[in-house]
């Protein structure tokens, strides 16, 4: 098995590589702190797994490299990326939809992302309350 601070670089790793493409949905933040490198679940509760999946994302909005988001449907069904004011806003957001539906919630799940402002920046070193995230 991995060891956690491994897990947790392969972790931010592949989280540099994918937002080089493409954004990157709060609901596979979440995954990622909720199981562990063979994808069995961590046993964390609702409330630490959003917990863990936001102080996350704080991590990465903070390198410079990613900004925080979510998706909307205008009134004519198209859906536009709209960029958050800031981190706060982002996790009130977030923590209301928790609170509304769940943990399964699609709102949850697929309404925020994160997105690379830097593409092409290598992952910075990971400090150990980031990597406890992933334990």
């Amino acid at each position: 098995m991995i060891e956690t601070s491994q897990h947790a670089y392969e972790t931010i790793r592949y989280i540099y590589r994918e937002g080089d493409i493409d954004l990157i949905f709060f609901g596979q933040i979440l995954g990622m702190v909720s199981n562990d490198p063979d994808d069995a679940p961590l046993n964390k509760a609702p409330e630490q797994r959003i917990a863990d999946a936001i102080s996350l994302v704080e991590f990465l909005v903070s390198t410079g490299d990613f900004y925080v988001g979510r998706t909307s449907k205008g009134s004519n069904g198209k859906y536009a990326d709209i960029p958050f004011a800031g981190i706060s806003e982002f996790k009130e957001m977030v923590g209301n939809i928790f609170l509304n539906e769940g943990l399964d919630g699609d709102n949850l799940i697929t309404c925020s992302w994160i997105r690379k402002l830097t593409i092409g920046s290598k992952p910075p070193a990971i400090p150990n309350r980031v990597v406890e995230l992933f334990s």
